[in-house]
């Protein structure tokens, strides 16, 4: 079953190798986005509520057939034959009848009467609109209507009787018609009371003797008065249901909702509006206020909806502004709930779902159009169904672009502005569906025929109708007959709406070590189910897939995966893993702990559309890969780190010349919950793009189940950035050897602030084996990666930043074993600050060129470059550089620029300086789209030395430099020398939100940098990026154009090309032509291209031998 599918636009994206940092700030925290923002932000839907309120919203009882059970009508049905036992003024209603309890006490039952008192519910208090709760009521003063304070109040204790109907139906007292009916013992007022069924009774369910008396007793006084004040009515019943969906956790506040009544002029009460502030008590104004008179006009009132999303208003920026922005992509909702059959007249729309509809245009080339076609189509004119196929099938805005977000254009291809319908009915099933109307949804896609029966025959087919007007609109229907049942149902549908969606890929380039070949390794996810693959690129051969992941999942019985239990590691499976360990709590996940083991391992036996299936259904078994670019470790890269006279410097050769020919293997995490290897040749394991090895991070274990919930909300397990190389370690304590090592995090799937690091020896890819997984509360949501070193005490070490949202809430670095993954040092900035902190990626810095790491830097959240000395031998002495501040500090006046990019190192050929390059920006939220604030590229001198001394530079220490632009192409300004008192350069970069996000990559001794500068429209996944390159060491142009572009102008080499779409990843292959001559090609992700886009570069500009590095000295 598949309904109410709502996301963002499927496109394909790619992403840089080392992550980008995606996340929100707030006042005291940088909240990270749930879903990954490569992709069009999009727009919290429209959520139009339609409530009923018909005078049957007025009624006590439900549903409607108990009244009839009475059997003692004449003619008229509304009027009873039988006699009042007394009549009177109650509860605010005059010249009501009172009935004793002879033939009626299963109307005081719960078991019948969903309506009634159920013992056994909780009736907790409705929700106010800032999500606390309403204060209590009493028991001896509890209110007639708990909604408004001015209704009076009844004492439960003394003067009670069963409230059916206050309005409606009539009966004699006295020779004079009296208005509604009580109930009560004797048709006495007296203590509060409910009726308990026998389910053994074989008298019937509307005979007396089947019921029993129980007076509420004390325990039961203050749930009584809750359900008296609250819930008595249908009404009551719905303002706390909806009242407490809307109050969800889960919910956005960016959601905009607006507020309509069956029977209000025009239907709609309060515009949509965003859920916060005046908006968001405006709806409970209304709700809480509502009154229930009148009829069912549910096709008038649908209509109107329909209009009212044919208006400008409600697709605006702004509804109540007319200057105010259209907005082309957000998805509109009318919710239409009804407690009955419709009674109006209308005519208007005729036969739609029979009738095909018109040709749209859309994004490009692409059109669509409604096929008159199942199980849509019926013989019936202008019931609801047709009503909602107008309003779905047609343009509602035909003069703007149609960008509404579309997923499965088998299931609902509209990308046009259209309104899809929701039904709610209040205790009344369908005909056809009964108890499960989602499998009405299940045709759709099966294009199978349903039934329809006509609405105009029978009142029954009339909530068909409104069921068929869901499946025309694509859109959902639930019926609920108590308070509970209601809320949880429409809490999930409004989550359903508000699921924002995606699809895109990262990006990770290689070049084999024996420089005969070149691949393209592309991490992918698609949002509509938040799958993923991983797809392998042949440079050598046009850029041609070599290998799908997703087609080298071995059976789940067979498949490779571990995981630590405790420190103890064991097979992934479900004789293995506990119910502890997957926090499964309730009877349900217990009982369902195999299942659930072997769904994660790959089983799709119980996914929903199998027999007995009830988990998410998926399209592929891998999750989607989002910020984990795909890590390559091949043949053993050579550090010449024999040359460095360390003592392992001697058995270095060898360990390279034992795996020299070592096959490639892929490295990935996904938001699966595993870390995944997959072979990268076809004579290692069972060949190219099969899968070897995976691995369960402890930390996401309770957090697992999740993923089989139907109603997944997209989270982030193994998402982090991965690093591997070699290191001289000692594992197990056998004895130090050099070992190949790949290292990752959870990076945005740390559970809080807490993220976990773990190993992986990589040495041989045929017994690929974890090493240890640590926890760190410092960690926070780390879009770094770890950098592998070795220390000047003769210790190979892992380095790492502390992330964003970590315990601190502030900079600095932890220091562990390679080999056992114990802390050796933490080392954090001096002081926390009310402003968000964190750091993204690190670099590491061998001063003395003796191999051993020296000091470690770090951009953080503020803009402030920090140094860190690890360069003693003797730990106690490392920590922070330049008498703990800053080495430089990026603002423009005093607005920071946040670093969210990393930094890069290098040494400058001709002084040995040293120098840090960096671009500042985030891309961050939703509102970043729209930032304007100015960003820059810098390139500084770090003249801090061995002495201590404090430096803080500032732009006002730099060289300004500028650039000129002409359509798709920038010259940056001559490369002249600085001046003495000039300790670097800084270029700032174009109006309009241009920013950095990737880090600077070292091609020589040219400096790339990728910019990136979002549409902000967020129905557009565009925007268009500049590619720089840049002398380093004076900022200025190069000598010679380093694309392969012409001249700027005359004798003016090009500085910048402009890309046509954001570049989202960046990196440089090297491949042969037929002659063996090296090719060094770009390629760059842009855009939705599924190919990634590549340009050669002109070696010809660099004038010597090329070859490319991160900035870093390795």
């Amino acid at each position: 079953m598949k309904s109410l599918l709502s996301g963002k636009f499927s496109c394909v994206l790619l992403c840089s190798a080392l992550g980008m940092a995606i996340g929100e700030a707030a006042a005291n925290t940088i909240s990270i986005a749930d879903n990954p923002l490569q992709t069009a932000t999009g727009l919290p839907p429209n959520i139009l509520f339609v409530i009923d309120d018909s005078g049957s919203m007025r009624w006590g009882f439900t549903p409607d057939s108990l009244v009839g059970e009475l059997e003692k009508y004449s003619w008229d049905p509304r009027y009873f034959t039988e006699v009042c036992k007394g009549a009177g003024s109650y509860a605010g209603a005059n010249n009501t009848c009172y009935y004793d309890m002879t033939g009626k006490r299963y109307l005081a039952s719960s078991a019948q009467n969903k309506s009634y008192f159920n013992p056994n519910e909780k009736y907790d208090r409705p929700r106010k609109a800032d999500g606390s709760v309403m204060d209590e009521v009493s028991f001896k003063a509890a209110p007639i209507n708990g909604y408004d304070p001015s209704s009076g109040t009844i004492n439960l204790e003394t003067n009670y009787r069963a409230i059916m109907d206050d309005f409606y139906y009539q009966a004699a007292f006295n020779n004079s018609w009296r208005t509604g009916f009580t109930i009560s013992p004797n048709g006495k007022a007296g203590h509060a009371f409910y009726y308990t069924y026998n389910s053994s009774c074989t008298h019937g369910i509307y005979d007396d003797r089947c019921y029993d008396y129980k007076k509420v007793s004390d325990t039961e006084k203050q749930k009584f008065a809750n359900w008296f004040a609250f819930y008595r009515t249908r009404i009551q019943t719905s303002k706390w249901a909806i009242g407490e969906a809307f109050a969800h956790e889960k919910l956005k506040p960016e959601m905009r909702v607006g507020y309509g009544a069956l029977n209000h002029s025009g239907l709609v009460k309060t515009d949509v509006t965003e859920f916060s502030g005046t908006g968001r008590s405006g709806f409970y104004n209304s709700l809480y206020s509502q009154g229930a008179s009148g009829g069912t006009p549910l096709r008038t009132a649908l209509d109107a909806a329909g209009k009212y999303f044919q208006q400008n208003k409600p697709w605006r920026d702004n509804p109540s502004d007319e200057d105010s922005k259209i907005r082309t992509c957000r998805q509109s909702f009318t919710i239409l709930m009804t407690d009955g059959y419709y009674n109006d007249d209308y005519s208007g729309v005729d036969n739609a779902d029979k009738d095909d509809g018109p040709l749209i245009p859309g994004p490009g080339t692409e059109t669509g159009q409604y096929k008159s076609s199942d199980p849509f189509k019926d013989e019936y004119s202008n019931t609801l169904a047709d009503i909602a196929m107008h309003y779905w099938k047609n343009d509602l805005l035909p003069l703007v672009d149609n960008l509404v977000p579309v997923n499965d254009k088998e299931y609902n291809p509209a990308f046009w502005q259209n309104m899809t319908t929701f039904g709610v009915s209040l205790g009344i099933p369908t005909e056809l569906y009964p108890s499960n109307p989602d499998a009405a949804f299940d045709a759709i896609k099966n294009k199978t025929e349903i039934k329809w029966p006509n609405p105009a025959a029978r009142d029954s087919a009339k909530l068909d109708d409104l069921l068929h007007a869901a499946v025309n609109s694509r859109g959902g229907f639930f019926n609920a007959s108590e308070a509970g049942e209601f809320a949880g149902k429409l809490a999930k549908a409004l989550q359903q709406m508000n699921s924002g969606t995606g699809s895109a890929s990262n990006l990770g380039g290689v070049s084999t070590s024996s420089q005969t070949g070149a691949k393209i390794f592309q991490g992918r996810y698609k949002g509509d189910d938040w799958s993923g693959d991983l797809w392998t690129y042949d440079a050598d051969n046009g850029m041609k897939i070599a290998w799908k992941a997703s087609e080298g999942i071995p059976s789940h019985d067979v498949r490779n995966i571990k995981y630590f239990k405790g420190t103890t590691l064991s097979d992934f499976k479900a004789t293995e893993v506990t119910t502890t360990e997957l926090a499964l709590t309730t009877t349900a996940e217990i009982n369902n702990k195999e299942k659930l083991v072997n769904y994660l391992r790959g089983d799709q036996s119980s996914e929903i559309g199998k027999t007995n299936g009830v988990f998410r259904t998926r399209s592929s078994l891998l999750g989607d890969i989002a910020h984990s670019a795909p890590l390559y470790v091949g043949a053993a890269e050579r550090k010449n780190y024999h040359r460095n006279g360390w003592p392992e410097s001697a058995s270095y050769l060898a360990h390279i010349e034992a795996n020299k020919a070592r096959k490639g293997v892929v490295y990935v995490g996904t938001n699966d919950g595993m870390l995944h290897a997959f072979s990268d040749n076809a004579n290692l394991g069972a060949g190219a793009g099969k899968e070897l090895f995976a691995y369960v991070p402890k930390a996401v274990l309770p957090r697992l189940k999740h993923l089989a919930d139907p109603d997944y909300q997209h989270q982030y397990y193994v998402d982090g950035v991965l690093a591997a190389g070699d290191a001289y370690v000692d594992i197990g304590g056998t004895g130090a050897k050099w070992k190949t090592l790949v290292l990752g995090t959870l990076g945005r799937g740390a559970a809080g602030s807490t993220n976990s690091i773990f190993a992986l020896d990589a040495t041989n890819p045929a017994e690929i084996t974890p090493l240890w997984e640590v926890s760190h509360p410092e960690l926070g949501q780390n879009t770094g990666k770890v950098l592998i070193a070795r220390a000047n005490d003769g210790k190979w070490i892992g380095i790492i930043g502390y992330g964003y949202n970590n315990s601190t809430n502030k900079g600095g670095i932890l220091v562990f074993n390679l080999a056992t993954g114990a802390t050796i040092k933490k080392i954090a900035l001096p002081t926390s600050s009310a402003a968000p902190n964190g750091f993204a990626q690190l670099e590491s810095w061998d001063m003395d060129l003796d191999g051993n790491v020296d000091y470690v830097y770090a951009g953080d959240y503020q803009g402030n470059i920090w140094k860190f000395d690890i360069s003693k031998s003797n730990t106690s002495q490392w920590g922070l550089a330049n008498s703990n501040s800053p080495i430089f500090t990026a603002k423009i006046g005093t607005e920071p620029q946040p670093i969210t990019s990393g930094i890069s190192i290098s040494r400058e050929p001709s002084t040995g300086k040293t120098w840090v390059m960096f671009g500042t920006g985030s891309y961050l939220s939703v509102t970043d789209k729209t930032s304007t604030s100015k960003q820059t590229i810098y390139g500084f001198v770090d003249e801090t030395g061995e002495n201590n001394t404090a430096i803080t530079l500032t732009r006002s220490n730099l060289k300004a430099r500028t650039y000129q632009e002409s359509g798709d192409y920038r010259a940056l300004e001559s490369s002249t020398a600085l001046q003495s008192a000039e300790k670097g350069w800084y270029i700032d970069l174009g109006a309009g939100g241009e920013r950095v996000v990737l880090p600077p990559l070292m091609i020589d001794n040219v400096l790339v940098i990728n910019t990136l500068k979002p549409d902000d429209d967020p129905c557009l996944a565009g925007g268009i990026s500049w590619r720089m390159a840049i002398d380093p060491y004076k900022g200025g142009r190069l000598k010679r154009n380093f694309f392969n572009t012409a001249n700027f102008s005359n004798g003016v080499p090009t500085s910048g090309v402009k890309t046509a779409a954001p570049t989202v990843g960046y990196t440089v292959i090297k491949t042969e032509d037929k002659d063996g001559k090296p090719i060094y090609t770009e390629v760059s992700g842009q855009g939705d291209a599924s190919t990634p886009p590549s340009r050669p570069i002109n070696v010809v500009a660099l004038g010597r031998r090329l070859t490319w590095r991160e900035l870093t000295n390795e």
